[in-house]
């Protein structure tokens, strides 16, 4: 057993009693030994009593053997030899002076109301139990009502206390759960407010894999030695096995470390743990984890204890399960969205194969697009909305007849006027198609220019969606560029000149200035 220390203070404040020690059957005679100035010379004064009061430092271990002390301590004893030294275990003060653990909030009210404070002092034998002695002609006696009477309220304190500290962490467990945090980030402050309300030393989380049958180590707390994170085991194994072959709250007050398999043998060894309550974790009785918590002490839960447990253990349960339907969810918008992606380049597709002259543009104008929406910062779910616009830009086209689409020739005011709807086309097409609604900008504007000549709408400058006016850039570059059966396309160079000599017409000039850059050709 680990010795307590016990340090006595001159100012009444501070003195830490071993858990379980009782004053000794023969106080009385020290104090009387005391009181009559054997231990203590008069000359010396009451200043000398607090010094050495305030420096003396006992070790005890049990509650019979002192295991060591200091030469303060000695002087106030005047013993030497061990012997001597061992049979005194009690603490007793000189007339006038009283000590006290307890707050004073509770003892002092007494004090003033039925007691003597001069006559009379106490000592705390642990956070709920003390005692109080008062001098009654020339002897020290117990007052055992009184001493009951403050034990008690004593306790009824550290009970309302732990009550108040318990529903305090679980109110802000309820808060980590319910704010919109990472789910390790979650898990990390429901094992911390587990740890702090039910005053464990550990607290430990496994997640259940249903395929395989086995628990997952997802995260710890309290732990003296670096956690294997990932590790996993059987259902079966260990003190989860016990807790899940039982399907209930398993407590184990005294922890056997020869008791079990070599691997826990050595965990339990390393880290000391002497107290384990484990409980499973499940909703609708789907299980989907295991809540541990461990002591390094001794384990006493008592009914409210493991109610309190069970309750934080299903608010885990419930966080565990959201966060699988979470991933469940995130796994079905990803298909939907690859099964929607798909759909665009069919689309994309169909529209190459009826329009074999711009065969490809699509697919060329949507990755330069992309590569000038990153040069100029863009990122995100902006980057996709671009993406998916620029694939989508002529999708409208799929509305114009074939003479007109196909037409060797130049068009005349009529057909150009049709062709000047595909925008509003592309619109009327996706606009009812809720999962591209914020891809609408460039298949709706991008014919859209800087000084307000463009169509369908006359728009003029930042009036155009920024998207589009990116688009419109990469559009003609493209368009300009490329081979048609009607002609070559045109050099690189011209075409840039073109771009620059347009900027503030038809396109936007800080668009223009960052695609010069992008392409590496400065003005």
């Amino acid at each position: 057993m680990l010795s307590n220390p016990v340090v006595l203070r001159a100012d009444g404040e501070v003195m830490q009693a071993p858990a379980g020690w009782t004053l000794p059957a023969d106080l009385e005679a020290w104090v009387n030994a005391f009181r009559e100035g054997t231990q203590l010379q008069a000359t010396h004064g009451l200043w000398k009593l607090y010094r050495l009061i305030d420096q003396s430092v006992l070790l005890v271990q049990d509650q019979e053997m002192m295991e060591r002390w200091n030469r303060f301590l000695q002087e106030i004893f005047q013993y030497t030899s061990e012997s001597e030294i061992l049979d005194c275990t009690a603490r007793f003060l000189q007339e006038g002076l009283r000590f006290t653990l307890m707050d004073s909030q509770i003892i002092s009210p007494l004090y003033t109301e039925t007691l003597d404070p001069s006559r009379t002092f106490s000592v705390a034998l642990d956070e709920q139990r003390t005692q109080v002695w008062e001098m009654q002609g020339e002897h020290w006696s117990l007052l055992p009502e009184l001493s009951e009477h403050i034990s008690k309220a004593l306790y009824r304190q550290h009970v309302f206390q732990r009550y108040l500290n318990a529903l305090y962490y679980f109110q802000e467990l309820q808060v980590s759960i319910t704010d919109h945090l990472e789910w390790h980030e979650t898990l990390k402050l429901v094992l911390y407010y587990t740890r702090e309300a039910l005053q464990a030393d550990a607290a430990v989380f496994f997640l259940y894999d249903k395929g395989t049958e086995t628990l997952e180590l997802i995260d710890t707390i309290g732990h003296r030695t670096p956690t294997d994170y990932g590790y996993r085991i059987h259902r079966t194994y260990g003190l989860a096995g016990i807790v899940l072959k039982e399907m209930k709250t398993q407590v184990i007050n005294h922890l056997d470390p020869d008791s079990f398999d070599l691997p826990s043998k050595e965990f339990l060894l390393r880290e000391g743990f002497t107290g384990y309550v484990g409980t499973p974790l499940t909703v609708k009785g789907e299980l989907l984890g295991i809540l541990e918590v461990f002591h390094r002490g001794t384990l006493r839960p008592n009914a409210w204890w493991l109610s309190f447990f069970e309750l934080l253990a299903s608010h885990l349960a419930i966080s565990v399960y959201q966060q699988a339907l979470m991933r469940e969810l995130r796994h079905t918008n990803q298909q939907l969205i690859r099964t929607y992606d798909a759909t665009l380049e069919g689309w994309v597709r169909a529209l190459d194969l009826r329009d074999k002259e711009t065969e490809g543009h699509s697919k060329r104008v949507m990755e330069s697009s992309m590569r000038l929406a990153k040069h100029m910062g863009i990122e995100g779910q902006d980057l996709e909305h671009i993406r998916r616009g620029a694939l989508l830009h002529d999708i409208g086209k799929l509305g114009i007849p074939d003479e007109i689409l196909h037409k060797p020739g130049k068009l005349t005011s009529h057909e150009f006027e049709i062709i000047k709807q595909h925008p509003v086309w592309a619109h009327a097409m996706l606009r009812d198609i809720e999962y591209l609604q914020k891809d609408l900008d460039i298949p709706y504007y991008h014919h859209e220019k800087w000084d307000g000549t463009g169509y369908p709408f006359g728009l003029e400058g930042e009036q155009i969606p920024l998207a589009a006016r990116i688009f419109s850039v990469v559009d003609v570059w493209d368009a300009m560029t490329s081979d048609r059966p009607y002609r070559k396309g045109m050099p690189e160079e011209d075409v840039m000149k073109h771009i620059q000599n347009q900027s503030g017409r038809h396109f936007d000039p800080q668009v223009v200035q960052a695609f010069v850059e992008m392409m590496g050709k400065k003005p």
